[in-house]
């Protein structure tokens, strides 16, 4: 199997810009409502998975064969970014209980979305 970089390199992208807008707008909602901790982790989550979904069904749709791997590795990689965001912006260095949901996240929506392109 051989490995193409451009169908991951796009779907990071697309996964990348739904993130980055889905973030934007939600902030913006969220600032506007006042919303509780509870709302916030919620649109996360709901960020994270739309993002996880739209990497992997790009990266699926660019591939004719093993959909759903080419959608677990951009969803990965994509969760290898937030890791490293994280480590920058976060106050703890060790790997909590919410990275390791956020990684379920990404694994099972990218597959999804790669399975579905």
């Amino acid at each position: 199997m051989e490995v193409k970089l451009r169908p991951l390199v796009y779907g990071v992208v697309a996964g990348v810009i739904v993130w980055l807008a889905a973030f934007f707008l939600a902030g913006f909602v969220l600032y506007l409502t006042g919303a509780s901790d509870f709302f916030v982790v919620a649109a996360v989550k709901v960020i994270i998975a739309l993002s996880a979904f739209a990497a992997g069904y790009v990266a699926g749709k660019m591939c004719n064969t093993k959909r759903f791997l080419w959608g677990l590795g951009a969803g990965l990689i994509m969760f290898l970014l937030t890791m490293i965001l994280g480590t920058f912006i976060g106050e703890n260095g060790g790997i909590a209980a919410d990275e390791v949901i956020n990684l379920i996240l990404f694994s099972v929506f990218s597959l999804v979305g790669g399975m579905l392109s």
